[in-house]
């Protein structure tokens, strides 16, 4: 009896560090090493240590950079080639028209055209040195800057769900160009596990108001990539958690 107790309660404790949560800290980028290197503004960084080392996996954003594209048609006169006389013509970028009495500038909507990015990095850094585990780089580019939308709606989520003692990271955020904000902008949630990379993608639940004074609810939709279904049911469980807890446009 006795016997069987200690067994029971030996599997119970191996159980409970088997899945023992990995200790996690929150960051500044007064905090970060030099060595760690990212471009970008820091939005969040997180740090742990394990077997392999010290962690840090930093997201960034970048400001609402000015495209070559956009620059160049923010040009009063641009410059073409003309096949027909073999010459180069200058065209005026901006013209001056009569619009319903008025003059009105007409403007290249080109040189509204901004990108910005999302980049988030995974170091582990050692007595040996600091190595670049991945990088997740995406960014909405060709939008004008007042549609234009890329948003973190999570810091880096570490987890540990298949008790190996070493972390899986998750993070979720925003992707678009709209001119409504009643359409529904694109969602991805992201999983590292080591460097593979898994993802799910779709759209983020937006509410518009009918004609008729009704609330409907536009969005929601989501759709596990390959590699993301072939994972233990607790990863996809999990994920759909983290989906909905974000899907809701606040």
């Amino acid at each position: 009896m006795k016997k069987s107790l200690a067994l029971l309660l030996f599997s119970l404790s191996f159980g409970l560090i088997a899945q023992a949560e990995i200790k996690v800290n929150d960051i500044n980028k007064e905090d970060i090493p030099a060595e760690v290197k990212y471009k970008g503004n820091v939005h969040a960084a997180v740090t742990w240590k394990d077997k392999d080392g010290t962690h840090y996996v930093i997201q960034t954003e970048t400001p609402l950079l000015i495209t070559k594209q956009s620059k160049a048609a923010s040009e009063t006169y641009r410059t073409v080639y003309n096949p027909n006389s073999g010459e180069t013509d200058t065209i005026a970028n901006y013209e001056i028209v009569n619009v319903a009495g008025h003059q009105d500038t007409i403007r290249n909507l080109e040189a509204d055209y901004r990108i910005k990015g999302l980049f988030t990095y995974h170091y582990v850094q050692t007595k040996s040195g600091t190595e670049l585990v991945w990088k997740n780089l995406d960014n909405v580019n060709q939008c004008s800057y007042r549609n234009l939308h890329a948003n973190y709606l999570t810091k880096p989520i570490v987890t540990d769900l298949d008790g190996d003692k070493k972390a899986e990271i998750w993070f979720l955020y925003v992707l678009g160009c709209r001119q409504n904000v009643s359409v529904p902008l694109g969602m991805k949630e992201i999983l590292y596990i080591g460097s593979d990379r898994f993802s799910v993608r779709g759209l983020q639940i937006t509410t518009r108001t009918t004609t008729d004074g009704i609330e409907k609810k536009y969005g929601g939709e989501s759709v596990m990539d390959e590699s993301f279904m072939t994972l233990p049911q607790s990863f996809k469980d999990y994920g759909k958690k983290l989906w909905q807890e974000n899907v809701e446009q606040k």
